[in-house]
């Protein structure tokens, strides 16, 4: 504490602006991430506007180009777009991309199109706000407040810092002239121990009655010895050391006592920042060790929901599961019908959730609210805050509350028919045998908290938590419904790139059915969520991993084998 009042006013303002540049710079770090999801395009977007002729006015299509800085190998790009509306009218609208291209800044050089680079992205403004408010509290709120401190009479007084030790010593001794004795005194006091060491010896009786002139009674002069021998030393040494320590001889100063007791204000600014230090040592390690149980509870559920899809592989010819089917759906001719969810979905987990024996929590993940996701429509009491279930009335043959979903490239979707809904392509069951690489494959993983949700633009929502999930991107710039893809058009293995890096702030209106994927344990740093989530692979054993591991190597299987036509997939 007396350290920290030897600073002065400007050192403590340096301080706080250090301290806000640093803030600031952390605060920025942290918070770039783009928030709209409509503004998200890819890179065939940004080169076709990059390479478009100039407007009329000569102005590019391109303007206010920022790079980002890479990390983990991939880079954010924002930049202002020149388009037209509905209206065929001009706007010019926020656009962003990440991509996995290290060569974007040279490339933009040679075009000449004028770009620059954010290192520290918060603007001066903000720099100055962070700056100037750290500086007003650390350089000018804080000293003040340990100057009223000092003054009201806490701390070391104002023009001394430390205790004065010197004012616990004792008084010195004042020495004071002795007298010294004469030879005749010391004579006589020699003749005084001689006299008395006669009248101790039994030489020394007869000259005592002799100089008494003679005894009383006839009987001769008895001299008696004292009894007992000299005091102790030891006792009298006890007897000085008491008086001094009590302050007989050499009276000490002791400082005074408080009055009224209890703490003072600096005690107690201390025993509340040792508390709070204490709370912030432990509050992340407690919050790690739970993190760290959810994990290992959601793997262990996997891995039975493992398990069960092997049972059922056995009993059904070694053929896996559908993700869902509609309830009382058939194909009659060539016909399948019938064409919508009405009467509600019959989904995977039903299979294990009946037939298997296995309860309703093994579906369920501690780290997601409530376990998981509920159904598209579940009954009143199970709908989340804001779902809308179309049509009401009707519930899912469906877990009450899901956190796990499977790979659409092996579990189809209930698209087998030509022309059903519109599709182009159409789904197949796959067999175990197909998959070739059963320790490399994924066949299940965690959904993410809003995983599957759909924005009916209205405030509310539905929940598409019967959906498989894929690793793979259409060309054609990004879409959930593969089946709806002209042969042709083909499509690719997903990469880092395309994963949004921020999926928790979107309601995934997107392309990439990945960003469903769960990133629910571990603690988040940096923009890029590379959280985790728990894998089953068709060989059934788990792994834990960040989805951007599942990308490189690629591990959501070498085909989209539930998917026909499929030879159009780029690799």
């Amino acid at each position: 504490m007396s350290g920290l009042m030897r600073l002065k006013f400007w050192q403590w303002t340096i301080a706080g602006v250090a301290i806000g540049f640093v803030l600031g710079y952390l605060h920025a770090n942290g918070d770039f991430v783009p928030r709209d999801p409509a503004a998200r395009v890819d890179l065939v977007f940004f080169a076709k506007q990059v390479h478009a002729p100039p407007m009329a006015d000569g102005e590019l299509h391109v303007s206010d180009v920022i790079l980002y800085p890479i990390e983990d190998g991939i880079q954010l790009v924002t930049f202002e777009s020149a388009e037209t509306d509905s209206n065929s009218a001009p706007v010019v609208k926020f656009r962003f991309f990440y991509s996995d291209r290290t060569n974007i800044a040279e490339r933009l050089t040679q075009l000449g199109v004028p770009f620059r680079r954010a290192w520290w992205v918060a603007p001066g403004w903000g720099y100055a706000l962070w700056g100037g408010g750290s500086a007003v509290i650390v350089g000018v709120v804080w000293p003040l407040i340990l100057w009223m401190v000092r003054r009201a009479g806490y701390g070391p007084p104002l023009a001394q810092v430390g205790y004065d030790l010197n004012r616990f010593a004792a008084e010195p001794e004042v020495s004071k002239a002795v007298a010294m004795p004469t030879e005749a005194e010391n004579e006589k006091l020699r003749e005084i121990e001689r006299s008395l060491e006669a009248a101790l010896t039994g030489a020394g009786v007869a000259a005592a009655e002799t100089s008494s002139g003679g005894t009383t009674g006839g009987a001769p002069a008895v001299v008696k010895r004292l009894e007992g021998g000299p005091l102790d030393a030891a006792v009298l040494r006890k007897e000085e050391e008491d008086k001094h320590y009590e302050g007989e001889y050499y009276p000490v100063a002791h400082p005074p006592e408080k009055k009224g007791g209890g703490f003072t204000i600096v005690e107690l600014l201390v025993v509340i920042a040792i508390i709070g230090a204490l709370v912030a040592i432990l509050l992340p390690v407690l919050a790690r060790a739970r993190s760290a149980g959810y994990q290992i509870q959601c793997a262990a559920n996997l891995r039975s929901i493992g398990q069960g899809l092997a049972i059922y592989l056995n009993q059904n010819d070694n053929t896996y599961p559908a993700s869902y089917l509609y309830v009382g759906e058939t194909i009659v001719n060539g016909v399948e019908q019938p064409s919508s969810s009405d009467a509600g979905y019959i989904h995977w987990s039903s299979y294990l959730y009946g037939a298997m024996g296995l309860s309703s929590t093994v579906f369920e993940c501690p780290a997601m609210d409530h376990g998981g996701i509920p159904p598209d429509h579940t009954a009143t009491a199970n709908l989340d805050p804001g779902q809308a279930s179309n049509p009401p009335g009707i519930v899912d043959q469906q877990a009450p509350r899901l956190a796990y979903t499977l790979n659409e490239a092996i579990c189809p979707r209930n698209k087998f028919v030509l022309g059903f809904q519109g599709c182009v392509r159409t789904y197949s069951y796959v067999k175990s045998s197909q998959i070739s690489n059963s320790s490399g494959t994924i066949l299940a993983t965690e959904w993410a908290q809003n995983g599957g949700r759909s924005d009916n633009g209205d405030g509310t929502f539905e929940v598409y938590s019967h959906r498989p999930v894929n690793g793979y991107f259409a060309a054609n710039g990004g879409s959930l419904e593969f089946e709806a893809l002209q042969p042709g058009a083909g499509f690719r293995r997903a990469t880092a790139a395309d994963l949004d890096p921020d999926p928790d702030t979107l309601m995934y209106n997107n392309s990439l059915s990945l960003d469903w994927v769960g990133r629910n344990h571990g603690q988040r740093a940096g923009y890029i969520d590379r959280r985790l989530s728990n894998f089953l692979y068709v060989d059934g054993h788990v792994e834990t991993k960040s989805v951007y591991d599942t990308l490189s190597p690629f591990q959501w299987g070498s085909a989209f084998w539930s998917l026909n036509p499929r030879e159009d997939m780029g690799k």
